[in-house]
């Protein structure tokens, strides 16, 4: 399980410059290779990250539109397939206009996405969880990007709201205390973690548990 936190910037910017920053904040070793390809969203779009299981306390991709926005690439959901040959209800539908109505990864806001994401359980110095972590690495970045008037949003993946700059960072970084989701972490998903090592450690050639990001 891991936590993804994605800033969406506003404006376009030289991708790699972003991307040496958020390397920056990360501690990101020189030399370390760049993973390249086609980006999530869909086939328009690109990616540039770290790659994984170096060791990193979170994984880094951005995807981003070379060619102009991202925007939505109409699916099954669309108004546009109602009647079609998928049985798709207008309560779907609305939702999912709604969704990418609101979106800035959707909606033709977000030039490109940067997206944090580390294993939920994760520790760092002083009991510093991936909530303190992404809200600490969002602050940095977000500082980053008004230094060079770049307007930015990030979502909170526990309730799925994009939040304009700093609002909420304060809330996000608190979450496992304030929700009882670190207590529910060590007292249940550590120790059935725990059980299913015992006995994948009896299996030859079982994997083992990567690292912080993956």
């Amino acid at each position: 399980m891991t936590l993804s936190t994605n800033v969406a910037i506003g404006k376009p910017h030289n991708v790699r410059e972003v991307f040496e920053f958020c390397r920056g904040l990360l501690g990101t070793p020189d030399g370390t290779p760049v993973r390249e390809g086609a980006g999530y969203l869909d086939e328009r779009t690109k990616r540039i990250g770290n790659p994984i299981g170096i060791g990193l306390p979170a994984l880094l991709d951005i995807t981003y539109g070379p060619d102009g926005p991202l925007t939505h690439r109409c699916d099954r959901f669309c108004s546009t397939e109602l009647g079609g040959e998928f049985d798709t209800t207008q309560e779907q539908i609305d939702d999912h206009t709604r969704y990418v109505a609101e979106s800035p990864t959707q909606n033709g806001w977000a030039a490109m996405i940067v997206d944090f994401d580390t294993a939920y359980g994760w520790r760092g110095e002083g009991g510093e969880t991936c909530s303190d972590l992404h809200a600490r690495l969002v602050t940095a970045l977000g500082q980053w990007l008004d230094a060079r008037g770049l307007p930015w949003k990030w979502q909170n993946e526990y309730t799925g709201e994009w939040f304009d700059r700093y609002d909420g960072l304060a809330e996000f970084g608190n979450a496992h205390r304030a929700t009882g989701a670190d207590a529910w972490f060590r007292n249940q998903v550590v120790p059935a973690i725990q059980a299913h090592a015992a006995v994948s450690s009896a299996v030859p050639g079982e994997p083992t548990e990567g690292g912080a990001d993956r």
